[in-house]
């Protein structure tokens, strides 16, 4: 590595000493904060604030009590306010970080910060996490997760964010969250308190039908009792053909047609004996 290069590392590690915050947290280490916006807004991890109402922020030997506001199990974010101001928030970039792309780790699982560099070692399309949160790219890293990673901030060599990290979505694989889905996400918690995704109560798994219009669909396997899906008379055995004009061809369809539909009305398309039927459902609460 060149002084140069040293140096844009340096000017990063210094950003995330201005963006980072640790969180008090019911764990041994607590949990990585960082700065959002600037309203006193600070995105950590759902974890931390999962049950509680007011925690412990600090930066250094600043402190400051917050608010929560809200959380997300789905994506592990959770977002509170500061009562009392702290560090600066850090720019993102605007640019998709590549295979193989170096990024400065940074977290702060006490008053320090800590930082390592590492590489997005794996990259995919939009996924939805297995409690059903949708995550608008898949980006992986060779960071081995510890204490306090979950909430950190990943840096470009030009100080400017590439993805919030978390280990808790995929059992400690470590993710990189996009802007796009921290954006949403805090906005719905700051709307709502919580993201509003739509539950259905179903097992399936999926099968192929060999029809050319419906090559696959969901085989309904269970219905949980009091849902959504008993209320609109789904039956074991029934195959899940599409729900609001999307097709139903694998798990991930359905999440995704389940994305923002609490309490709306959905026109249901279905395979039951042999015949196509069409009924509504109107989703539930996930919790």
């Amino acid at each position: 590595m060149t002084q140069a290069e040293s140096e844009r590392w340096v000017s990063a590690a210094a950003a995330a000493g201005d963006a980072l915050v640790h969180v008090s947290a019911p764990c041994r280490r607590g949990a990585t904060g960082h700065l959002h916006g600037a309203d006193g807004l600070v995105v950590t991890t759902a974890r931390a604030v999962a049950g509680r109402e007011r925690l412990e922020v600090a930066q250094g030997e600043r402190e400051s009590a917050a608010q929560v506001l809200g959380y997300d199990a789905a994506t592990d974010i959770g977002v509170v306010r500061l009562e009392t101001p702290l560090g600066t928030p850090p720019v993102w970039s605007t640019a998709v970080a590549p295979l193989g792309f170096q990024v400065l780790s940074a977290t702060r699982p006490g008053r320090a910060v800590r930082v390592r560099l590492g590489i997005v070692s794996q990259l995919g399309e939009a996924w939805h996490t297995p409690r059903g949160g949708r995550v608008e790219r898949y980006v992986e890293t060779d960071l081995a997760p510890e204490p306090g990673f979950s909430g950190g901030l990943a840096f470009d060599s030009e100080s400017r964010v590439v993805g919030v990290s978390t280990a808790g979505l995929l059992r400690g694989v470590p993710l990189l969250l996009p802007q796009p889905t921290v954006e949403r996400v805090v906005s719905a918690i700051l709307q709502h308190g919580r993201v509003r995704r739509g539950y259905l109560g179903v097992g399936t798994q999926a099968v192929r039908l060999g029809d050319p219009a419906w090559p696959f669909g969901l085989l309904v396997s269970s219905v949980q009792p009091g849902s959504a899906a008993e209320r609109a008379g789904l039956l074991i055995g029934d195959v899940l053909l599409e729900m609001a004009a999307a097709a139903l061809s694998d798990a991930s369809a359905l999440q995704a047609a389940l994305e923002d539909s609490e309490g709306q009305v959905l026109p249901l398309s279905l395979l039951r004996g042999g015949q196509k039927l069409s009924v509504e459902v109107t989703p539930g609460a996930r919790s």
